[in-house]
């Protein structure tokens, strides 16, 4: 029983577990700075997140680059820790955060640089209709951005219940983002996170 209450927290953090989940999050801080291996956040102008839990790779990235970050997450738990944590730089009109489900939301006609999502696509049901609406959100040689853990690891992972993760083969992930427009696909592992990789497309 707590396994399917931690998994669905993970998921979608509440006010009750927020606190017990963020701890999960802060490793994913290690995340946001390895990717700045594989992306020159400096030729990024706007941003997109999907899932920003409780806010700490928004400050991450406007803590050192000039850019601009709007990002969606559907807990409201995390959106307030999200909102707090990164004020300065909503007052400086340089963060937008949205509460709510992406696969649901109805965003304006904004086109982004790079749309990113780190541990996020275990929870995605319909990945095809998934990857087209962020295609649409690129400009013309925009980059998604993807951190996940593959298949072997999530398998071993008694932690999480696998009727809330859904466990995608990495090459599934990357069959799925061709077959929706996006090229020049890269996979990389993570040097940190045996097992787990960042995929790049271009749009």
């Amino acid at each position: 029983m707590f396994k399917k209450i931690l998994s669905k927290n993970l998921r979608k953090p509440s006010f009750l577990f927020g606190n017990i989940i963020q701890n999960v999050f802060d490793a994913n801080i290690t995340v946001y700075e390895e990717s700045e291996k594989y992306i020159d956040f400096n030729k990024i102008e706007n941003a997109f997140e999907i899932g920003y839990g409780p806010g700490y790779g928004i400050r991450n990235y406007c803590s050192k680059y000039k850019l601009k970050i709007d990002g969606i997450d559907f807990s409201k738990a995390m959106y307030f820790q999200a909102k707090k944590r990164n004020l300065c730089f909503i007052k400086q009109d340089r963060v937008k955060l949205f509460y709510g489900d992406f696969e649901n939301y109805t965003l304006n006609e904004k086109k982004y640089d790079i749309v990113y999502l780190f541990n996020i696509i275990y929870f995605i049901k319909d990945i095809d209709l998934f990857m087209t609406k962020i295609l649409s959100m690129l400009n013309e040689n925009g980059v998604i951005l993807i951190f996940m853990d593959g298949a072997d690891v999530l398998a071993k992972n008694n932690n999480i219940d696998k009727s809330v993760f859904i466990i995608y083969e990495v090459e599934k992930i990357i069959s799925t983002l061709q077959k929706n427009g996006f090229k020049n696909i890269k996979k990389n592992e993570s040097t940190v996170f045996k097992g787990s990789f960042f995929l790049i497309g271009i749009k």
